[in-house]
């Protein structure tokens, strides 16, 4: 089943181009990092959550933020894993809808998705180390609000946002309270859980986020590398060999061409 989800995963990326629907992405990602987990299954879950949530017509904004507010943190008692942050069910949609934990961003997911279902449209916003969501305005309105679905979907203004970032430092402010689209909530659950398996030294669960991210942005060198590094820890050295290679084709003059360049020439060496 790992292929046939791969498969349907590459064919929504091409299907949708830069969003994709989350629900069913993130649920081949859970289907094909654990076996006999069904992606449908998750996705009619999620379906039968957000019949539970009703939003009158006519609601203003604020009025449906606060009705989906209470039904996902008070009734389902969604909250933010702060115990086990990094574990890797952390981003397996099917364990945080089981568990009611997760990582921001998988929890930034499960609103903007049941938000959707709801009738009421919601973005991911990559606000730096803490994922966020921002209902889209309407009514006449222009100014967004934020919501951070760790912390009980705690509701911050964007000058306490700027603020905050202008303590970091941060330049454009803006661009860290623009929306993210969906490839790039994928590309950010990949890295997440990416760095979960490594620390854990699961390889080849890094290896598949590696190769999904390759799917996401095909032109991300730096993922190429560790493609073939990873390979290469795994003893596929035949292959790990012609991924090293195409990266430096690729970069020349790469910061760690000769470093990468001893690795492909060991690999050569052990296939003889």
């Amino acid at each position: 089943m790992t292929d046939e989800h791969r498969v349907a995963f590459a064919e929504l990326l091409q299907h949708y181009g830069d969003n994709p629907p989350l629900d069913r992405a993130c649920a081949l990602l859970a289907a094909e990092e654990q076996p006999g987990v069904l992606p449908e299954r998750i996705v009619s879950r999620l379906d039968i959550i957000g019949e539970q949530i009703h939003v009158p017509d006519g609601a203003n904004l604020f009025e449906a933020v606060a009705r989906i507010n209470h039904y996902l943190f008070e009734k389902l008692g969604l909250q933010g894993d702060s115990d086990d942050y990094d574990h890797p069910r952390n981003s397996m949609l099917d364990q945080v809808l089981d568990r009611r934990k997760g990582l921001p961003i998988l929890l930034s997911v499960v609103y903007i998705e049941l938000a959707r279902r709801a009738g009421v449209a919601v973005d991911g916003v990559a606000f730096p180390g803490h994922f966020l969501v921002s209902p889209q305005p309407r009514d006449g309105a222009r100014e967004r609000f934020y919501l951070d679905p760790f912390h009980g979907g705690e509701i911050l203004s964007c000058s306490r946002l700027s603020s905050r970032l202008n303590k970091m430092g941060a330049r454009r402010v803006d661009r860290y309270l623009a929306p993210s689209s969906s490839r790039f909530i994928l590309i950010r659950i990949h890295n997440n859980l990416k760095r979960a398996y490594l620390q854990r030294d699961n390889l080849s669960g890094a290896l598949r986020c590696v190769e999904r991210l390759l799917l996401l942005d095909p032109a991300d060198q730096q993922e190429r590398r560790d493609r073939g590094l990873l390979l290469a820890r795994i003893g596929e050295d035949r292959a790990a060999a012609g991924e090293l290679e195409l990266y430096l084709q690729k970069n020349p003059e790469a910061p760690d061409k000769a470093l990468i360049a001893q690795q492909i020439a060991l690999l050569q060496r052990l296939e003889e």
